[in-house]
C-alpha cells in the first residue's frame, strides 16, 4: 500500500546565497506538487519549534562544514533532517562522521557522491538529489527586451555575439582560460566577453588580471562587473549573452550553468566533475577536454567555528581540473561561427533544464525517495 504524499516539509538554508536560492527554488517545487514548507535560513534565524510542527521531514540545503549546524537543529526537533549538501574536493573525517548520524544524506551531484563517500560518509546513507532551478523564472526573454536594454546600459553597440561567465568567484569558474583562449584565437573584435562575480572576490580577479597582463594576455576588451546577485538581474545577464563559458577547475553541480542553460543558451564547459551529468557534449553545448589536473596530498580550511581542518590523503586527490587550451580556443571558434548551432543547442539546454533540474521535478523526486524510504522502514 503507497505511503501517502508527506503535507508538510521544512527548508532549511545556509545563510550562503547560492543556498537559499536552491532551497527557494525548491520550496516552490513542493508546493506546486501541494505540499505545504516552512523556510528557515539557518544562523540567520533562531529556532523555532512551530516551523516545525505538524511536518513530515526537513531537508538542509547546505554544504558539508554546515554539519555541526545540521546537527545542532536536529537536536532541537524529533523530525528527520535530511543534510542536501555540495562538497569541495575533500571532507573532514570529523564532518564526514556528523554525516552519518543523519538517517540518509542527499549529494548535489554523482560526483559529490563519490568525493563524500572516499572521505568516510556512508555510501549505504548517500543519494544524488541535484539542485532544484526555476525554470519558469529562468527561461528565454521572448521579446529580447531585456537584452536590449542591458546592450544599452553596457554601451554594446554593436551585434558581437556576447560571452558570459557569472561565479562568486569567477577564477575557479574558469575565466582565465577563456581569457587566454580568445587571445590565443584573436576573438577580442569578434565578441563581447562579460564577468560577472561577487564584490568579495574582486582581489582574486584583479590578481589574476595583473598576471594576464605580464604574460602579455590583453584584458582591456573584458567588461567586469562587480555587484550581488539579485535573481532578476542576474536572469537578465543570461539572457543578453549568446554562449554561456565556465571551464570550471571543480565544479560539484555548477548552478550558473544549469540557469544558464534554462534560459536558452549552450555551454562551454569541461570534461570534469558534475559538468558531464548537466551538460551532453555535443547537443547541450561543447564539452573541452581535461588537459592537466592539479593534485594534492593535504589540505586545509578552517570552519564555521574558527577551527582549522587538515585533510590528509595517501593518495593524491585532485583539486583543480584545467582544459585544453587549444581545444577550449576551437570551441569557441566554432560556437561563434555558427549561429544556427548555438541556436540549436541553446533549445536543446533548455529541454534538458525543464526536464532534469527544474524545481518540480527535483521536488517530485524527493517526495518519491521520501515514501519509498518510509514504507522500508514499515517493511512494505
Amino acid at each position: 500500500m503507497p505511503m501517502p504524499a508527506p503535507k508538510k516539509v521544512v527548508v532549511i538554508a545556509d545563510k550562503y546565497i547560492s543556498f537559499q536560492t536552491k532551497a527557494q527554488s525548491f520550496s516552490s517545487g513542493l508546493k506546486s506538487l501541494g505540499v505545504s514548507v516552512s523556510y528557515l535560513v539557518s544562523q540567520e534565524t533562531d529556532f523555532q519549534p512551530d516551523l516545525f510542527e505538524g511536518a513530515d521531514a526537513a531537508i538542509y540545503s547546505g554544504a558539508w562544514i554546515h554539519a555541526k549546524d545540521m546537527a545542532r537543529i536536529q537536536k532541537l526537533t524529533s523530525v528527520p533532517i535530511y543534510p542536501w549538501i555540495v562538497s569541495d574536493a575533500w571532507v573532514d573525517a570529523g564532518y564526514a562522521q556528523l554525516l552519518n548520524q543523519f538517517d540518509h544524506t542527499f549529494s548535489s551531484s554523482r560526483f559529490s557522491l563519490e568525493i563524500l563517500a572516499r572521505d568516510g560518509v556512508d555510501r549505504s546513507k548517500l543519494s544524488t538529489l541535484y539542485e532544484a532551478v526555476d525554470t519558469d523564472f529562468f527561461q528565454p526573454d521572448p521579446d529580447f527586451s531585456a537584452k536590449r536594454e542591458l546592450k544599452a546600459e553596457l554601451g554594446f553597440s554593436d551585434d558581437r555575439p556576447v560571452l558570459l561567465t557569472i561565479g562568486g568567484d569567477i577564477i575557479s569558474k574558469g575565466a582565465p582560460s577563456v581569457i587566454r583562449a580568445i587571445e590565443a584565437q584573436k576573438l577580442w573584435d569578434k565578441i563581447h566577453y562579460v564577468l560577472l562575480l561577487n564584490p568579495k572576490a574582486n582581489n582574486l580577479l584583479n590578481q589574476k588580471l595583473e598576471q594576464l597582463k605580464a604574460e602579455g594576455i590583453p584584458t582591456e576588451e573584458l567588461t567586469i562587473l562587480t555587484e550581488l546577485f539579485e535573481p532578476t538581474r542576474v536572469r537578465q545577464f543570461y539572457n543578453l549573452s549568446d554562449l554561456y563559458v565556465a571551464p570550471c577547475r571543480f565544479e560539484t553541480f555548477g548552478r550558473p550553468l544549469v540557469e544558464a542553460m534554462a534560459c536558452g543558451k549552450p555551454i562551454v564547459g569541461l570534461q570534469a566533475g558534475s559538468l558531464t551529468e548537466t551538460n551532453v557534449d555535443g547537443q547541450t553545448g561543447i564539452l573541452v577536454p581535461v588537459e592537466d589536473i592539479v593534485t594534492s596530498r593535504a589540505e586545509t580550511r578552517v570552519d564555521l567555528f574558527g577551527e582549522t581542518l587538515t585533510y590528509r590523503s595517501d593518495q593524491p586527490i585532485p583539486i583543480h581540473f584545467y582544459p585544453n587550451q587549444e581545444e577550449l580556443g576551437e570551441a569557441l571558434k566554432l560556437m561563434l561561427d555558427q549561429p544556427e548551432k548555438r541556436e540549436q543547442m541553446g533549445q536543446a539546454a533548455r529541454r534538458r533544464a525543464v526536464e532534469h533540474f527544474s524545481s518540480k521535478e527535483i521536488a517530485a523526486q524527493f517526495l518519491e525517495w521520501l515514501s519509498a524510504h518510509h514504507r522500508d522502514e514499515l517493511g512494505d
